[in-house]
């Protein structure tokens, strides 16, 4: 019985492991045409390209978001600076005390800042409708596209500052004209002055935090 399962042994030798999967490996195997296991060890650069091209598009459709919302908070500063140093200016000579706002230091403080304000917005809006509207306007701006988002930043902070400060200050001197002399049409026109130079305040700030952020995300 021993002598025939060496006999069989013999005359059907087993393969060593493993060999038919060795010889079957070889450099002819990997394709030159992007088939076969060529291509999936070194994958196109196509769908990164792809990719890239999508983040792109993205960034510019969110700038151009960023700048349509900033363009209409420098319309409101535009509109709230007018119309807050025009009531100013027009105070004068009102009420029974015949008074005036060139009589007040924090009156003439608060319509001067409005009118810088009003001249500053209405800069910053022209050039952001030219930005948005013209074809040629985000080609001319991009060299200097990092400094100018600083100086904007830094002049939106002075303004929205200096609209705080102003404000506060005119407020207080109508609520003590008001605890000396009693209500007239004098102070109603100076405290009507005051509460829109504070939505100019509100719309300076939400514009120098937008350019605050378009820094961040350079």
């Amino acid at each position: 019985m021993e002598k025939k399962q060496q006999n069989f042994r013999s005359q059907n030798p087993s393969p060593p492991p493993y060999e038919s999967s060795i010889s079957s490996f070889s450099p002819s195997s990997f394709s030159r045409d992007g088939e076969g296991p060529e291509h999936s060890l070194h994958p196109s650069p196509a769908p990164q390209k792809e990719i890239s091209r999508k983040q792109s598009t993205k960034r510019t459709g969110d700038d151009q978001v960023l700048k349509k919302v900033n363009f209409w908070f420098r319309v409101f500063g535009f509109l709230f600076c007018l119309i807050s140093f025009s009531i100013m200016a027009a105070d004068r000579d009102k009420g029974w005390t015949l008074d005036s706002f060139h009589r007040y230091i924090e009156f003439r403080y608060c319509l001067t800042v409005n009118v810088i304000g009003f001249i500053y917005s209405a800069l910053q809006g022209f050039d952001l409708a030219y930005q948005l509207f013209s074809s040629d306007g985000n080609k001319l701006l991009v060299p200097a596209s990092h400094l100018r988002n600083i100086v904007d930043f830094a002049s939106d902070q002075i303004l929205a500052y200096l609209l705080m400060s102003s404000s506060s200050s005119a407020a207080t001197r109508v609520e003590d004209w008001r605890s000396n002399w009693g209500k007239d049409k004098f102070p109603n026109m100076a405290n009507a002055s005051v509460a829109v130079s504070f939505m100019a305040f509100v719309s300076l700030a939400s514009s120098s935090l937008i350019s605050g952020y378009t820094i961040c995300t350079l």
